[in-house]
């Protein structure tokens, strides 16, 4: 745990706690109470806590302010004595929660009121991490949207149709190997002892982190419970991860990444895959996350993209055929 400073202790003290909602936030009052009220609606028959934890360490007249209509409500708010990066911050929030299992919540997103009622369910069942499917809302602007291309809708309809037809509930390596199967943290529930002991985040491998954590889960602990509903809202603003630098360290990393599970033998692809797996990425992020005015789709990469995800779609068929021998 790196130092930092409980600012604001409004939760009984119990040393039962099922599950922790930890926040990660940095100077964004506004999205950040959005994200506690959406918390606050949820019932929870569990013994849950809530944390907040601010990267920012200084204006701590400002939080307490900020922070004021939650003073009835049960939660922590922490400051960190400097400020230790996004990735460092979610391990601050492995490190501050006390619950068996924990959920970081993105300071930006929502969760809707069913989450409290699906997550104790699983609970239940006994799952050690599990995730849920979610809603997104896409508050760019239209200038800093990709244009719509009638063509890449229908595609993207449909590709987003057939995953939900053939959605799994156990999601193995071979999946994440293929993409990241979630949103960073979003609606995604864990056991924060077993995250401890791998050594929770790198934070050396920002802005990747997260899809590295997941694939060091499924690797020492198994496979991850995956349920169609959608408990939680992803908010898309414009923001870093929408720079070109960062999009490129994406796509590099992720292709770093495949390629390290390859050579330790963790699983069996050609060169021929990694390739067309970095050249989706490639097209997919620019896709999803490029403003018009670094990237535009043309046709011609629509085909090319509709190709790769064929040619993507035969490798992980392929791939569970020769796991399944």
């Amino acid at each position: 745990m790196k130092p930092n400073r409980c600012l604001i202790n409004t939760s009984k003290d119990s040393s039962d706690i099922i599950l922790t909602i930890a926040i990660p936030t940095f100077k964004r009052f506004d999205l950040l109470k959005e994200t506690m009220r959406s918390v606050f609606a949820n019932a929870f028959f569990l013994n849950v806590e809530v944390i907040v934890i601010d990267n920012n360490p200084d204006e701590d007249e400002l939080a307490i302010n900020e922070m004021d209509e939650f003073l009835n409500e049960s939660f922590k708010y922490y400051k960190n004595s400097e400020n230790y990066g996004m990735f460092g911050n979610w391990n601050q929030c492995l490190a501050l929660a006390t619950g068996k299992y924990i959920t970081i919540l993105h300071d930006d997103d929502l969760l809707r009121t069913c989450f409290s009622q699906k997550v104790e369910e699983a609970i239940h069942l006994g799952c050690s991490a599990f995730g849920y499917s979610w809603e997104t809302l896409d508050e760019r602007l239209v200038d800093k949207k990709q244009n719509v291309n009638p063509i890449y809708e229908c595609l993207k309809k449909r590709f987003q149709f057939m995953k939900r037809e053939k959605a799994k509930s156990f999601l193995e390596l071979r999946d994440f190997f293929f993409a990241n199967q979630f949103i960073g943290t979003l609606g995604v529930v864990f056991e924060r002892d077993k995250a401890l002991l791998i050594n929770g985040f790198d934070e050396n491998l920002y802005p990747i982190a997260d899809y590295d954590f997941w694939i060091r889960w499924v690797v020492n602990y198994g496979g991850i419970n995956f349920f169609p509903e959608k408990i939680s809202i992803y908010r898309v603003r414009v923001n870093e991860s929408m720079r070109p630098e960062v999009i490129h360290s994406f796509i590099e990393k992720n292709h770093m990444l495949r390629d390290d599970i390859q050579k330790k033998g963790l699983i069996n692809v050609s060169e021929s895959c990694l390739k067309s797996l970095k050249e989706r990425d490639e097209l997919l992020f620019n896709f999803i996350w490029s403003s018009p005015e670094f990237y535009k789709k043309t046709y011609k990469n629509i085909l090319l993209f509709l190709i790769l995800r064929c040619k993507c779609y035969f490798f992980l068929k392929k791939c569970e055929i020769q796991n399944n021998k």
